[in-house]
């Protein structure tokens, strides 16, 4: 089987986020679900930068968990989100 690398586009995006990603190895002998899950570099995304590709090996799987990226100082009022300070 082939790898195949499906091609994202955003439209709309609010905000500038980050995506924290893992990917489950469709490949490994264990049936711990945990064990074969495998942290992937975190990836920011706007409006004019994302991945234009994302790789999928075959039968592969990736969890995006996306989170605006001023979340930690709007939470802890560290700080405003640059929307607020208009």
């Amino acid at each position: 089987m082939l790898a195949i690398a499906p091609t994202l586009k955003l439209q709309s995006l609010p905000e500038t986020l980050t995506a924290h990603r893992c990917e489950l190895d469709a490949t490994s002998s264990s049936e711990d679900e945990n064990a074969r899950l495998h942290p992937l570099e975190d990836v920011t995304l706007t409006l004019t930068a994302a991945p234009a590709q994302i790789h999928l090996e075959p039968y592969g799987i990736q969890f995006w968990s996306l989170e605006p990226l001023h979340w930690p100082a709007q939470i802890m009022g560290n700080g405003t989100h640059p929307a607020a300070a208009k």
